[in-house]
């Protein structure tokens, strides 16, 4: 299992969890493949989303009109140790938000297919 941590300051919605299932996928070379064995994936997603990465992004980003972290100083960010047992429920966690959020993204798409056929009865 891998995860995408974002490169450029701002795109926190820019993260995700990425395993076996995705196949043929393409990144931008603004985003880095996080692989380490001592966290789960839904952790790592937690912890590049976190104020505690931001402050870290804040004190080592250049670019005024697109700040972004160079590998130099992407490399010097510290994970913190965080216990199985924690990990194990913070995982939990993320994984029901990225459910209830997936689901909620298939209703839409119900909802915009249902739409589309209603204005096209009409007409």
């Amino acid at each position: 299992m891998g995860k995408t941590g974002r490169k450029i300051k701002g795109s926190k919605e820019k993260i995700a969890i990425v395993n076996s299932e995705l196949d043929n996928v393409v990144a931008s070379t603004g985003f880095y493949v996080i692989r380490d064995d001592e966290y789960l994936p839904e952790v790592l997603y937690l912890i590049f989303r976190s104020t505690y990465y931001d402050m870290f992004i804040e004190q080592m980003s250049s670019g005024a009109i697109m700040s972004s972290i160079t590998d130099k100083y992407f490399k010097q960010f510290k994970l913190p140790r965080i216990s199985e047992s924690v990990q194990r429920d913070i995982a939990e966690e993320v994984s029901q938000y990225i459910s209830i959020r997936e689901m909620a993204f298939q209703n839409l798409e119900k909802a915009i297919s249902k739409f589309d056929l209603m204005r096209n009865n009409e007409t």
